[in-house]
């Protein structure tokens, strides 16, 4: 057995990184359309992961939407190609519009959040909030379909303490990923390279020095 899951509070969660169609496009969908829904199991004894599954629209009245499963289930049970399926509009995460040129302008906000940044496990993990940041001067890896921002966000030493934070527990994550746990920072984020900042015993940033040993002095 499954269940469509309602998005909404996806996104409430991750509101950086996880997008969601707009009330306007939502309202323009109609048979013909394609759109993508998140499936759920419930039963207890066939336990997997939820499934992001195309839906080709049908039929709809209002906000009764009808349409017809186009994916094969990975693992879910009680679901099959082809099932007919019955969903509301605030339940799509995703559109694949039949007539591109007639639907609604709907950019993807989160998209300028996917720019990487070096960060400590600690603040991504929600343990920690970023204490102290410098931006150098972004590289992108070669091998990276997403360009590199140049900050580098360290946590508050009073959240996690002397040792993890000397520890050092780096990784290199879209920004918006740390945006979501701590976004006290976000205003900073258009300083050029070259900035740093430290949070204060306020809690607000101030500007500081930049660093000696940055990669790019």
């Amino acid at each position: 057995m499954f269940t469509i899951i309602d998005p909404r509070a996806l996104q409430r969660d991750a509101p950086y990184t996880f997008y969601l169609p707009s009330e306007a496009a939502l309202a323009h969908v109609a048979p013909g359309d394609s759109i993508k829904l998140i499936f759920e199991p419930t039963g207890a004894a066939d336990p997997c992961d939820p499934e992001r599954m195309w839906v080709e629209v049908t039929a709809r009245d209002g906000d009764a939407l009808t349409g017809k499963l186009d994916n094969k289930p990975f693992e879910l049970s009680g679901l099959a190609l082809g099932d007919t399926l019955h969903f509301a509009p605030h339940q799509i995460i995703a559109i694949d519009w039949s007539n591109p040129d007639e639907a609604p302008d709907d950019p993807d906000p989160t998209e300028q959040w996917l720019a990487r940044c070096l960060v400590e496990r600690a603040v991504v993990e929600g343990r920690a909030r970023v204490g102290y940041m410098w931006r150098e001067v972004p590289e992108t890896p070669e091998a990276s379909p997403y360009p590199d921002t140049g900050w580098c966000l360290r946590p508050h030493e009073a959240d996690i303490g002397t040792e993890e934070y000397e520890a050092e527990d780096v990784v290199y994550v879209a920004i918006g990923a740390v945006l979501n746990v701590d976004d006290s920072f976000v205003d900073l984020l258009y300083a050029p390279p070259g900035s740093a900042f430290a949070r204060q015993n306020d809690g607000q940033f101030a500007p500081v020095p930049y660093p000696e040993d940055a990669a790019d002095d």
